[in-house]
């Protein structure tokens, strides 16, 4: 279907962009998993959203991540790179039951 471009679904997305890059980093599970926990449940479809929020597949998002920190800045350019993710974890999760 048409991408929606309302404020509200474009803020979605970018939440839901910052969920897998976080989880990319910090879970040590298969991208196919982390995409259906996140209500993706086309692998596929997952790495194209994956990619075009970031610029990176999450396969290559996840190894480059392992050597840069400030990689994860990627999923929201305008601002700096946690020290931590304490800030993204205190923020409600998103995920299946949302869709």
């Amino acid at each position: 279907g048409a991408q929606v471009h309302a404020p509200w679904a474009m803020a979605l997305r970018a939440r839901l962009a910052r969920e897998a890059c976080r989880r990319l980093v910090h879970v040590a599970a298969p991208v196919s998993r982390l995409g259906y926990e996140l209500g993706f449940e086309d692998p596929a479809y997952f790495c194209r959203f994956f990619k075009r929020h970031t610029g990176l597949g999450p396969r290559e998002y996840r190894a480059r991540a392992e050597t840069r920190v400030d990689l994860i800045a990627q999923c929201d350019p305008k601002a700096a790179p946690p020290a931590d993710m304490a800030e993204w974890d205190a923020a409600p999760p998103v995920g299946r039951e949302v869709w």
